[in-house]
C-alpha cells in the first residue's frame, strides 16, 4: 500500500520508461529519434546553387533546372508525373517549360517544379526564391529605365491655320442640307472630326459639335446604328465635360433620343426626352429677358412635342 493510502502502483521496469531512448541511441539512417533526416549534398548541388545565383531571366532558371533533371537521371516524364498535382504545371506544361518552348512561368510553380526535378535541399530552393526575386526586380528597373529614356515628341506646329480650314469645312458640310449632297457631307465631317480629335482633344467643345453633327447627318442618311453611335459619344462627352444641364448637352440627349425612338428603344428614349425637358423647362423659367424665353419656349415645346409622340408610341400618355 501506499503510504498516503492511495491504490497500489506497479513499479516501471527499466527500459520501459515512456518516451526514453537509452542515451547515444541512433536510428539506422543514421539520425537520432525525432531528427528530420537531411538530404546529402550532391556533386551537381554546387553547380546548380551557382547557376541560380548567376541566372538573370526565368528561361535561364528553367534551363538550370532542365539540366538538374538529367543530372538527377529524372526524364521529363517522371518529372511531370511528379509536379502533375500542383494547379498550374500539367504535363504538356512541364515539358514546354523544361525544354524551352514555353519560358514564361508564375513564380509560385517555381518550387513545385525544382523539387519535381530532384531539388531537395532547402538551401537551394531558397536560392531559387531569392534568384527569382533578383530576376522580377530587375526587370522592373528596366521597364522604369526604358519609360525614362524615351525621347519627348517634337513640338507640334501651331495647329491655327489648319483649325481655321477645318472650321470652314464644318461650315461647308452644315449646309449641305439636300440627299444628294448629305454623303458628301459625312465624308467632310468625318475628316475634320479626325483632325479636330488630334488637334484638339476628345472633349474639346469643337470636336464634339462636329461629332453630334455627324450623327445628325447619319441619321438624315437612315444609318440608325451609326446614329446612334456618334450622338451616344458626342452626348456621353457633353453630359461629363459641360454637365447635364448644359445647352450642347441638351441638344445631343435630344436628337439621341429621337433616334432611339426611331430603333424602337421608346423607353429609353422617353427617359432622355423627359429629362431633357425638365431641364429645359428650368431655363425657360430663368430666362431674364422676352427674347431669350420666346428661344427657349420654341425648344421646349419641341421636346414637349417628341415626348408626347413617344408616349403615345408606349400606349398613351402617362
Amino acid at each position: 500500500m501506499d503510504v498516503a493510502g492511495g491504490r497500489n502502483r506497479p513499479s516501471r521496469a527499466a527500459g520501459h520508461v515512456s518516451g526514453a531512448v537509452p542515451a547515444g541511441s541512433w536510428t539506422v539512417d543514421g539520425t537520432r529519434p525525432g531528427q528530420r533526416r537531411m538530404s546529402t549534398p550532391r556533386p551537381a548541388d554546387d553547380a546548380l546553387l551557382q547557376r541560380f545565383r548567376d541566372a538573370r531571366t526565368a528561361e535561364e532558371l528553367l534551363t538550370a533546372l532542365n539540366w538538374y533533371r538529367t543530372e538527377r537521371n529524372r526524364s521529363q516524364r517522371q518529372v511531370a508525373e511528379k509536379a502533375v498535382g500542383t494547379p498550374g504545371l500539367s504535363k504538356t506544361r512541364v515539358n514546354d517549360l523544361l525544354t524551352g518552348r514555353y519560358s514564361s512561368i508564375d513564380g509560385q510553380l517555381l518550387r513545385p517544379l525544382a523539387q519535381a526535378c530532384g531539388v531537395d535541399r532547402e538551401e537551394l530552393l531558397e536560392a531559387l526564391d531569392e534568384a527569382w526575386r533578383r530576376i522580377v526586380q530587375n526587370a522592373a528597373r528596366e521597364r522604369s529605365h526604358r519609360a525614362n529614356q524615351r525621347p519627348a515628341p517634337p513640338p507640334r506646329p501651331s495647329p491655327d491655320a489648319h483649325l481655321r480650314t477645318l472650321s470652314v469645312m464644318a461650315e461647308i458640310a452644315g449646309r449641305m442640307t439636300d440627299p444628294d449632297t448629305l454623303p458628301l457631307a459625312q465624308e467632310i465631317y468625318e475628316r475634320v472630326l479626325e483632325q479636330r480629335r488630334l488637334l484638339l482633344g476628345e472633349d474639346d467643345p469643337l470636336t464634339l459639335t462636329t461629332q453630334h453633327n455627324l450623327g445628325v447627318v447619319h441619321f438624315a442618311r437612315d444609318n440608325l446604328r451609326a446614329a446612334y453611335n456618334a450622338l451616344k459619344i458626342a452626348y456621353e462627352a457633353r453630359l461629363a465635360t459641360l454637365g447635364e444641364s448644359a445647352m450642347a448637352t441638351l441638344t445631343s440627349q435630344e436628337s439621341l433620343a429621337v433616334v432611339c425612338s426611331e430603333m424602337g428603344e421608346t423607353f429609353r428614349a422617353e427617359q432622355l426626352l423627359a429629362e431633357c425637358l425638365a431641364h429645359r423647362q428650368e431655363w425657360l423659367a430663368q430666362a431674364p429677358t422676352e427674347a431669350e424665353r420666346a428661344r427657349l419656349r420654341v425648344a421646349a415645346q419641341k421636346t414637349a412635342d417628341n415626348l408626347r409622340a413617344v408616349r403615345s408610341q408606349l400606349g398613351g400618355t402617362r
